[in-house]
């Protein structure tokens, strides 16, 4: 059941959740490793457009799952999110 006074819809909680355990099994346990080579894999990206979370917001008439704005975001937040965990991790540790 959704909240009431959240600005987001339910389809929205249901790809943010979508975007968060992508993220979870797709960039967390490679980050180190993408970070010496300063890039993800290419198949990092290639699997986030088959799970339709990069772009989002397109339109399906240019491609795109039809999603908005808050889609795109959510997926930005996501990656912003889990870069900058990493880096406090590091320095946490050093």
């Amino acid at each position: 059941m959704s909240d009431p006074t959240s600005p987001y819809s339910e389809e929205h909680e249901i790809f943010r959740r979508t975007v968060r355990s992508f993220l979870a099994r797709e960039l967390t346990p490679h980050i180190e490793a993408w970070e010496e080579q300063r890039i993800p894999d290419r198949s990092f990206w290639r699997r986030a457009g088959e799970a339709g979370i990069l772009g989002a917001g397109l339109p399906v008439e240019y491609g795109g799952p039809g999603g908005d704005f808050l889609d795109d975001a959510f997926t930005r937040i996501g990656l912003i999110y889990r870069d900058e965990y990493f880096h406090v991790q590091l320095s946490q540790s050093a």
